[in-house]
């Protein structure tokens, strides 16, 4: 076997196409709580509500980094009851809590930005707010009760402010230390970009305790295992090993074709010159991205892939697989040198499909095209 190694889960594999399918069918039930949760707490406070820039992702309480956690949070606790019994969680900023209390009680602008400034959450905003949170439970109950696998109730039994999520010592009596599938969405009121809402499901409760082992060991199986225990037995790859001629270089890897079917997006530059050489060379087009791009711009149909080309598996390019992966179902490969185990299974907690281990040679990019592109297009 080559230093590199191709993979992608197959979906002959039973198991793993089991907890696919079951994640897929997830997805689409918090889609729909989604939907109804903007409608109908839209007409409750009678301003057009909607949830935006989702991202999915399993995630452990302590290692979930909260986009806002220097703010004062509402956490929401929401039980729940029946075939499966546990306990879910709503988390939104204190001063978007109040304000969509304020709006529920017909608060004059004035009355509104005083109560939202004053971060105030004294019992009547208690009140309403909880109103709100009763209804959410409702929806989640009548989506679960239609679409899910299995007969459960969503009840609302009281919420919690702590100070700080990230500092606050409360947290750890609030939310229990568990895996957790967490899906946040940001709040637009009208035309006003609000806070991230996170919603907080144990993933037992969700029946995807298994899905990130699975792929893990769906990804060891096929040779990533054997390819991570060889990296310490061979020698470093310099990056001009490959032959110039097989590689663009880096000044020239622009984005002339007229059709994107891959995205490269990444800051390891010579890496995603070789894939975006050999993916032209295959007749793929191709889209080079950065980090800092906004990934939602350029997500669209004609897309078959997403390669993150990175030169260190950290939290910002794994960052943008959950980006990707909350707006497309395309394949997500991550390549990056010095995959370990634990490394795997948390690009596959942010959404990764495949690996692929660099410096990579060309007949290991062919490999994986071949595993994630062509096998699927024939």
């Amino acid at each position: 076997m080559t230093e590199t190694s191709g993979f992608v889960p197959k979906l002959e594999d039973a198991s793993l196409f089991k907890v696919e399918k079951h994640k897929n069918k997830v997805e689409g039930i918090l889609c729909a709580c989604r939907e109804r949760i903007a409608d109908e707490v839209g007409a409750l406070l009678g301003i057009n509500v909607q949830l935006v820039h989702l991202e999915d992702r399993v995630a452990g309480r302590d290692d979930f980094n909260f986009k806002e956690g220097s703010y004062s949070q509402i956490i929401a606790n929401l039980d729940v009851v029946g075939e499966i019994e546990g306990r879910s969680f709503l988390s939104i900023n204190l001063k978007d809590s109040i304000l969509i209390a304020g709006r529920l009680m017909l608060f004059s602008d004035s009355e509104l930005r005083a109560v939202v400034d004053g971060e105030d959450f004294k019992p009547d905003i208690e009140d309403a707010y909880g109103e709100i949170i009763n209804i959410i439970a409702r929806i989640f109950t009548a989506v679960f009760e239609n679409e899910y696998t299995k007969q459960i109730r969503f009840i609302k039994v009281g919420f919690q402010q702590v100070a700080s999520i990230t500092m606050d010592p409360f947290y750890d009596r609030t939310i229990v230390d568990l895996e957790y599938y967490v899906s946040s969405m940001r709040l637009v009121l009208g035309e006003n970009e609000f806070g991230i809402i996170h919603l907080f499901f144990p993933v037992d409760l969700l029946l995807l305790e298994n899905f990130v082992e699975t792929v893990a060991d769906a990804i060891e199986t096929t040779g990533t295992q054997q390819v991570m225990a060889e990296q310490s037995a061979i020698k470093p790859v310099e990056k001009e090993t490959t032959n110039v001629n097989d590689i663009l270089t880096v000044e020239n890897y622009n984005n002339s074709s007229e059709h994107n079917d891959i995205l490269l997006i990444g800051d390891d530059e010579v890496e995603v010159a070789k894939l975006k050489n050999v993916l032209g060379i295959r007749g793929y087009g191709v889209r080079v991205l950065s980090f800092k791009d906004n990934v939602y711009d350029f997500i669209t149909g004609e897309l078959k892939a997403v390669y993150l080309v990175t030169r260190e598996i950290d939290e910002q390019a794994l960052g943008v697989a959950i980006k990707v992966n909350s707006a497309c179902s395309l394949p997500i490969i991550v390549a990056a040198p010095g995959w370990t185990r634990e490394k795997v299974i948390k690009a596959v907690k942010y959404g990764a499909k495949d690996i692929l281990l660099t410096p990579a040679a060309v007949e290991d990019i062919e490999e994986n095209i071949a595993n994630n592109l062509t096998k699927f297009a024939a």
